[in-house]
Formats: C-alpha cells, structure tokens, sequence
C-alpha cells in the first residue's frame, strides 16, 4: 500500500511540476492550453503530463518513435526516482508516528522541503542510466537528418 501511496503522489507532484513549468514559460513559447488556462485543463494537463513530454519531443524532432521511447524513459526515471524517495520519507516518518493525517501531513512536508535537495542529486545520479538507455533507443531509432526526413513525406 505504501508503494502505490508513494507512485501515485510522486504522479501528481511530478504532473504539477511540469504543469508549473509550462505555464511560467514566456507568452510566446508556452503551449497553446497555457495561453488561457482553466482549473479543468491545469488539471487535465496534471493528469497526463507524460503525454506533453512526448508531444513536445515530436515538435522538436519530428520523429515520432524515437520521441515516444525518449518520453517513456524520461517519466520512468522521474516517476522512479521520486517515488522511492516518497517512499523512504514515508516509511520512516510511519515508524515514529501513529496518527495516519499526521503522517500524511508531515510526509507531505518533509517531501517538499527535502525535495529541494533529492532533486539535483537524483538528477546526477539517473545520467548514467539516462546514458545506457538512450544509447539504445539511439541504435533502434537513430536520430534523422532534416534533408531523409524530407524525402520520406
């Protein structure tokens, strides 16, 4: 149970994260949602954040495997990372509390605050499997020059 407690929040802070992001871009390079925001799209745009990955990746490249298997491992490593470290702040802090809301409460708190410091660290610490994986996915869908994408349309 703590596990699916720790992927689901670590969904929706990732979601918002990113949602958060896109919408304090400059006017002109935010999406096109972001341009007159509702609570339902924000929360809509929360929900499916690993979605604006992929299509932001096809707008850059143009190729649609390659940004679909880049998206994939991108939410992996993200969802992977704070995950765990939901988790551990959740088992830990569930051994010296008993009160469920207080345990939610404070896991809440001690996530965002430690966040802040996980963050860049689990970000240097997922390059070199960031490395690995996308060596591979560079050998299944090698990256397409703009003259051969061209000529396949």
């Amino acid at each position: 149970m703590e596990i699916i407690i720790s992927i689901v929040c670590a969904y929706l802070v990732t979601g918002w994260m990113s949602v958060s992001q896109q919408m304090s871009q400059p006017p002109m390079d935010r999406p096109m949602w972001a341009t007159n925001p509702s609570a339902k799209t924000f929360l809509t745009m929360v929900a499916m954040w690993p979605a604006s990955q992929v299509i932001y990746n096809i707008q850059s490249t143009g190729q649609v495997g390659r940004s679909i298997a880049y998206g994939i491992l991108s939410a992996a490593i993200q969802l992977g990372w704070l995950s765990a470290y939901i988790w551990f702040v959740y088992t830990l802090l569930g051994s010296y509390i008993d009160s469920f809301i207080l345990h939610i409460a404070a896991t809440t708190i001690v996530s965002i605050v430690g966040g802040f410091i996980v963050s860049p660290i689990a970000t240097i610490l997922s390059l070199p499997i960031t490395l690995i994986f996308g060596f591979f996915i560079d050998l299944v869908f090698p990256l397409k020059s703009n003259h051969d994408q061209n000529n396949q349309t």
